[in-house]
């Protein structure tokens, strides 16, 4: 690509038009050693007619404009493309305050209905509007009264996929989706230096001892009895409260009304039972073991890895640290050469003379003060290999610095003339603009403009497409002056537009950022004054938002670096997004990059170069409290001095909380816990009391066998009495406090905690504050609430007290949505979670692809901690950003430093709808094979599926064998009556025209190969054989059949695939057909290959085609892409789809046509000798002459379809003409 940046014309070596053209040079897009002669003079007042210049594409708003790997989000209002996704809402009145109406949807008019794409999803900003209202205060409160949800708890026990396990969590699922190669060992170094080996998985590092554990995540009762689509392990939330709590508000939580009569009667039911149960469980009460002294849990991590550049200058490695970190020697104090006029001072052009500034003071210039024009222009418009071009540009500039009477001209076409330097000075051009007196921009015709009355539309349209290449923005911000001029080619240089720069953006950048580019300009022209950091934000917008054509990743940040002081040294090696991070670094930016890293984008897919925030601030309201010490690779920094705390996953545990010291809540404690041992004591006096009492009748007999009865009454005031006392008292005792037990239940367990154990739980799923807080607390006491603005999803309300409150998210349509939609998520979709901070006693509901391990508070902003949520990449040591959270600030209380950790912005995740035809699973494939269910029906596969990669690797090997059969291998799998090919792989053997060979060599790769892939986790299997048919069609031979059917009896199930190369070429898609034998026993028809024979393969191969069509039939063939394949030929088509324009089919194709030319003239012999033949037999015998008449209309059609392949390769060849400007169809005036 160094041929866009410069070139070598030289216009003196120029004697007229008709000369051949200088042979091509590598260097033309920015500067080159083109030097103008006298030639240029002869013209100075002849309209130059100019050849065939390329369209540029049309300009773009920088909200469309993506950089190369990145997809375009979807539009706003961009209706949902699930359509049979349907999700039933339930209808749910909105009752978080009486007297508030609540905007539901987003800005977009978006209502409760169906589903919309998750990219347009803004976050919700609330509004409140008093309504006047009649409801009583009590209606109020039972109106807004939220009530635990019921967990299953441990009737998952029964659900088909639970697993137990001693440990806790004893029941969990295992991962829906398993990595690609988890059978091999990752190495892992801990923060303790202990070196470790495990199978990729989601796993986290342990808040107590630093080692790699199995990533647990909680769910909500109904996502754990949904599919299992993780990666990661599922276990459900918990009740986790001690059991004496939980019966003690079991009185209290159910209750709709307190001043209710009818619930005061039910919780007054309840107190007995409880009281008895709370007397049992004595033992299990609140909480006391402290952890941590209180705080969050660590992150025990540390990065044993290296930087590509390190902040410090000493810390890189040796032999980098010079190139890293040298910002002086890439500053240019003047041009190294210029085209000086000859006969300056002249009016008229008399051509000029490239000479080295250094000589030219040498000589000419002592005692006088350089002054230069810069001129300005496009390869678009002016191209460098073109001599015509060359010499048009070149008379435009020489009018133009004799008209600002300067002595001399930089041009980038003659002044960057060594080749060494030609990278240097294209990043260096903003020096020179710098020291220029004045720049002037020359356009040329293109193919879309019409001139106008006066030309001045002609030129207002060129300027735009001028406008639209990155490298003029700068051009434009550093032009000295407050106008620039602009000059047309075969307009009137002497009167060329005036544009004032404060206008340009209004004028050229009308439909792309005009209004951002106009702050930029107010900045160089001295209007306004941006920071460091606005204008680098701003300027990087921009740049992206114009087109180029790619020299290096990071275009647009060395583009950038010509607007700051500081330019670190040009690494080839680096990406866009580690060029601008090394720019960042050695420029003073305000923390720029580490502002960047606590924003949360917009959208999962939003490129880094777009800085929006979806927290709607700007970088310069978030001031950060880390520091980006170094870049790494894969587009990661390394951040030190941030704060961290894990998050933990797996479940809830009784957290520890005290209330201070009070004697009326250890009164009403031991009033509940001896309320039911008051009552047995009652009880048990008065029986007793009762008993003694009461009256006793005896019957005695005499000597003589004669009864008689003694009746004895015991005084009331005896021991009785004295018993049945204090039991009237217990019971009073007891029968007040079960009154007063509801009340007794608020004071001992309500109001707020004095002290409370610092700790962040999280589940996947939505659930309501008070099931939240029952299950951890064992009640639902109001202390949670939900955050205010913690996430793009919260939602808060103003109530009639003028006071801000958070309210359940739940409660908007919108985000109710959303958290059914991720109900039903696969990898690499939004799934909803819930993070339950016990030291704010906050809720917090946000969205993310995976459930992030650690928060990593890096900054502050509105009041609020930034706080970025990381999953963990353990084989990497990686955190990526996952989400980035608002926390109260308080939280920095109780939690420590993070030692220097290795941040990556994307995670690249799997696409379930692609990726998951990767997936081999052994057990399933050996149960298919034990089955053998194509046994039983000779034609059971009916479809083949190839992967990309396998389908490229096979089409170019077979290209590559020219006119010789090739062969190869293919590996994968099957799933019902599919083969699925992941790979495949070439074999070496011996091929011929007509048939392949396989020898012994060939055996012993295929051995070592597969051994190969076993090693790196491939455990697919050989699935089939492919080899190539050049030139005659995919169909299967006697050989081949003979083949295939071998190996069908010997390792079936077994596929053919057959590839003709050329035809692939000659019609733009893959030929390829799949097939597969009957079995020798078999008795079919004629086959499921239907040609003639005739027209679609060569003569030479017709009398074996069909010969054998009975004994296989064919396969339907359909491919698909993995998200790294899409990514990759995304990749390519972006930087190679130039050639598709400049292919000729005419050209391209011409070998294969003259052999279907060849191969129809064989025919038409063939077939009037044929024809001669049987008209003398026919006139003999009288009989019909169809025969002829159908040999006639087979090569009819033959030629039909030759004519009809050459027709479409001329149509496209004009359409390309008439589309580029007839380019082709004119002789070159310069040739």
């Amino acid at each position: 690509m160094a041929h866009n940046h410069g070139g070598h014309w030289d216009p003196n070596s120029v004697g007229n038009y008709n000369q051949s053209p200088p042979p091509a040079v590598s260097h033309q897009a920015h500067g080159g050693a083109y030097t103008p002669g006298s030639s240029v003079v002869s013209y100075q007042n002849q309209p130059y007619t100019h050849p065939y210049q390329q369209a540029v594409s049309p300009s773009t708003s920088p909200l469309s404009a993506q950089s190369t790997g990145y997809q375009q989000p979807m539009p706003l209002a961009h209706p949902q493309t699930q359509n049979s996704m349907q999700y039933h809402q339930q209808q749910m009145a909105y009752n978080g305050q009486q007297g508030v109406v609540y905007q539901q949807g987003s800005s977009s008019g978006q209502q409760d209905g169906a589903m919309q794409d998750k990219s347009v999803i803004a976050p919700v900003t609330t509004t409140t509007t008093p309504l006047t209202t009649s409801s009583s205060p009590i209606e109020k409160e039972v109106a807004e009264k939220e009530f635990p949800i019921k967990l299953k708890g441990s009737k998952h026990f029964f659900e088909p996929r639970s697993v137990y396990r001693w440990r806790n969590p004893t029941l969990y699922q295992r991962p829906g989706y398993n990595y690609t190669g988890s059978e091999l060992k990752m190495r892992h170094r801990d923060y303790a230096g202990r070196v470790s080996f495990k199978s990729r998985s989601d796993r986290y590092l342990h808040h107590y001892d630093g080692y790699l554990r199995n990533m647990y995540v909680a769910c909500t009762d109904d996502i754990y009895e949904g599919p299992g689509t993780t990666t990661w392990k599922r276990t459900y939330v918990r009740k986790v409260a001690p059991l004496k709590v939980r019966i003690a508000t079991w009185i209290i939580d159910f209750s709709y009304d307190p001043k209710s009569w009818e619930d005061w009667g039910i919780m007054i039911l309840r107190t007995f039972p409880a009281a008895l149960g709370m007397a049992l469980v004595f033992w299990d009460g609140k909480p006391t073991v402290i952890k941590r002294n209180l705080c969050y849990a660590p992150v025990l991590y540390k990065y044993h890895g290296d930087a590509k550049v390190w902040s410090n200058l000493l810390e890189n490695r040796k032999g980098l640290s010079l190139m890293a970190r040298n910002n002086q020697i890439y500053r240019m104090l003047r041009p190294r050469y210029l085209c000086f006029l000859r006969e300056a001072f002249n009016d008229e052009n008399r051509g000029v003379d490239v000479r080295s500034v250094a000589e030219w003071e040498n000589s000419d210039g002592q005692d006088i003060n350089l002054a230069y024009l810069f001129v300005a222009y496009s390869t678009e418009h002016f191209s460098h290999s073109s001599e015509q071009d060359m010499v048009a540009l070149h008379h435009i500039a020489e009018t133009a610095c004799r008209a600002a009477k300067l002595p001399a001209y930089w041009i980038a076409c003659s002044c960057m003339r060594d080749e060494n330097e030609l990278e240097s000075d294209v990043y260096r051009i903003s020096d020179v603009l710098r020291g220029a007196d004045r720049m002037v921009i020359a356009v040329g015709r293109g193919k879309g403009s019409k001139p106008g009355p006066s030309g001045k539309a002609n030129t207002e349209s060129l300027l735009r497409e001028w406008g639209s290449r990155m490298w003029t923005f700068p051009e434009v911000l550093l032009s000295p002056g407050r106008t620039i001029s602009v000059y047309t080619r075969d307009g009137n240089l002497q009167s060329p537009l005036v544009v004032a720069k404060n206008q340009f953006a209004a004028l050229v950048w009308t439909y792309m950022d005009s209004d951002t580019a106009r702050h930029l300009i107010d900045h160089y022209l001295g209007s306004i004054n941006l920071s460091r950091l606005e204008q680098a934000v701003l300027a990087l917008k921009c740049l992206y938002s114009r087109h180029t054509t790619e020299y290096l990743p990071g275009d647009q940040a060395y583009a950038l670096m010509g607007l700051l002081r500081l330019r670190p040294q040009v690494d080839r090696t680096d990406t866009a997004f580690q060029a601008f991070s090394r720019l960042s670094l050695a420029n003073d930016s305000d923390g720029l990059l580490e502002r960047y890293i606590c924003t949360l984008p917009r959208d999962k897919d939003q490129p880094w170069f777009n800085m929006d925030d979806a927290y709607e601030s700007s970088l310069w309201d978030i001031t950060p409290y880390c520091q980006v010490a170094g870049i790494a690779d894969n587009d990661t920094i390394i951040i030190d001095g941030a704060r961290g705390i894990s998050i933990r996953w797996k479940t809830f545990y009784p957290v520890y909380w005290s209330t201070g010291p009070s004697w009326k809540r250890y009164l009403s404690a031991l009033a509940i816990e001896w309320s039911g041992i008051f009552f047995i004591i009652a009880i048990a006096l008065i029986a007793s009391g009762a008993s003694a009492n009461s009256s006793t009748t005896t019957t005695s007999y005499g000597y003589d066998g004669t009864a008689y009865t003694t009746t004895t009454t015991t005084a009331g005031t005896g021991v009785g009495t004295a018993m049945i006392i204090p039991g009237v008292i217990f019971l009073l005792l007891f029968l007040w406090i079960w009154m007063v037990t509801p009340n007794l239940v608020r004071v001992i367990y309500g109001g707020k905690f004095a002290d409370t154990q610092a700790e962040m739980f999280g589940f996947e799923g939505h659930l309501n504050a008070p099931t939240i807080e029952r299950a951890i607390f064992g009640g639902n006491f109001g202390r949670f609430a939900w955050s205010t603005n913690g996430s793009p999803l919260s939602r808060s309300i103003v109530n009639d007290n003028g006071e801000r409150v958070g309210i359940d998210p739940y409660k908007d349509p919108e985000v109710r949505m959303k958290v059914e939609a991720a109900k039903q998520a696969r990898p690499g979709d939004m799934r909803i979670f819930t993070l339950v901070d016990t030291y704010n006693m906050e809720l917090t509901l946000f969205e993310a692809v995976r459930p992030p391990a650690t928060l990593m508070f890096c900054a502050s902003e509105g009041g609020m901690q930034r706080a970025i949520g990381c999953s963990y990449e353990w084989e990497t040591q990686t955190m990526y950003r996952e989400t980035v959270l608002r926390m109260p600030t308080t939280a920095l209380n109780r939690m420590g430093r993070v030692p220097r950790f290795q941040l990556d912005n994307n995670v690249q995740l799997i696409d379930p709808k692609r990726d998951a035809l990767y997936n081999f699973d052994a057990d399933a494939q050996k149960a298919i094979n034990n089955e053998k269910a194509w046994k039983q029906t000779p034609d059971y596969f009916k479809h083949v599926r190839i992967s990309a990669t396998a389908l490229i690797k096979m089409t170019m090997h077979a290209r590559s064998g020219g006119n010789l059969e090739v062969m190869g291998l293919m590996q994968g799998y099957t799933h019902q009556d599919t083969f699925i090919v992941t790979d495949a792989f070439r074999l070496p053997v011996e091929g011929t025209e007509t048939r392949v060979n396989a020898q012994g060599e060939a055996n012993e790769y295929l051995i070592e190969y597969l051994e190969l892939c076993r090693a790196q986790g491939r455990h697919e299997n050989v699935v089939g054989w492919y080899h190539s048919h050049p030139g005659y069609g995919c169909w299967l031979s006697g050989i081949d059949v003979d083949t295939e059917s071998m190996q069908q009896k010997w390792q079936d199930p077994f596929l053919a695939v057959v590839i003709d190369p050329d035809r692939t070429i000659n019609s733009g898609k893959v030929d390829i057909g799949a097939f597969r034998t009957y079995p020798d026993d078999h008795q079919a028809g004629n086959g499921t290959v239907t040609s003639d024979g005739f027209q679609a393969v060569p003569l030479a191969k017709a009398a074996e085609f069909g010969a054998h069509a009975s004994r296989y039939y064919s396969l339907e063939v359909s491919h698909f892409k993995s998200s790294l394949d899409s990514h990759l030929l995304e990749l390519l088509w972006h930087k190679y789809w130039v050639q598709t324009l400049s292919q000729n089919p005419l050209i391209t194709n011409r070998d294969y046509g003259n052999k279907q030319m060849l191969d129809l003239s064989s025919k038409i012999k063939e077939a009037t000798t044929g024809i001669t033949r049987s008209r003398a037999a026919q006139g003999m015998m009288g009989t019909s002459t169809k025969s002829s008449d159908k040999a006639v209309d087979k090569l009819a059609k033959e030629a039909n379809l030759i004519a009809s392949k050459e027709m479409s390769g001329l149509v496209a060849n004009q359409v390309k003409a008439s589309v580029f400007n007839d380019l082709g169809s004119k002789e070159d005036p310069a040739s």
